[in-house]
């Protein structure tokens, strides 16, 4: 019932959202390259509903908007921006960027109070939304020059790999390293993230 009231009432308001927003960061010279916007799927509404002890008020991100711009440099222009205009909600913040989740996930996720209503926003550059939204092999063929092909094609090598049980661990390790073989990520003691190449 919430995500069907959701969707119907969310639509509109989040396009209005989004365009006016966008409206607002292009006056003020941040390059936005494509915004999206959302209402959480059921399933994963339900998980973390199951997080929360199944108290709605809760979850902040049940209709979220996306920004997508060029580079790390414009996300964090995108947010110190998006927090001068609308006010932030303490303690929902996360930079995926600074620290990365373990696979690979970066953005930036904010949560700010817009006409009496609460909105997650998420900051990502195009590398990084293809690997949100396609995995990492995505990941391999965007830095390879093939930003715009479709999902299917940004993962045919994969298909083009053959291997049997007896050479897994071969497979294996020639893949980890074509994937990221121009970078080596380095974790210092105090958990700062370098990438070097």
């Amino acid at each position: 019932t919430l995500l069907n009231e959701n969707h119907k009432n969310s639509k509109e308001t989040l396009e209005k959202v989004a365009e006016t927003m966008s409206e607002e960061l292009s006056i003020l010279d941040v390059d936005i390259e494509h915004v999206d916007h959302r209402v959480k799927h059921l399933y994963s509404l339900w998980q973390k509903l199951k997080k929360h002890n199944y108290d709605i008020s809760k979850i902040y991100d049940v209709i979220a908007l996306r920004l997508i711009v060029k580079d790390v440099t414009t996300c964090y222009q995108a947010l110190g921006i998006i927090h001068s205009l609308y006010k932030p909600v303490p303690g929902r913040f996360k930079d995926y960027i600074a620290t990365p989740k373990e696979n690979g996930y970066k953005t930036i996720h904010t949560t700010v109070f817009y006409n009496s209503k609460i909105y997650e926003i998420q900051i990502r550059s195009f590398d990084m939304n293809s690997v949100a939204e396609y995995g990492i092999a995505a990941h391999w063929a965007y830095k390879n020059g093939e930003k715009n092909s479709s999902s299917n094609s940004n993962l045919n090598w994969l298909k083009s790999l053959e291997f049997s049980n007896d050479n897994i661990e071969e497979f294996y390790n020639e893949t980890k390293e074509n994937l990221f073989n121009d970078e080596i990520i380095v974790y210092s003691p105090k958990g700062e993230v370098f990438i070097l190449p």
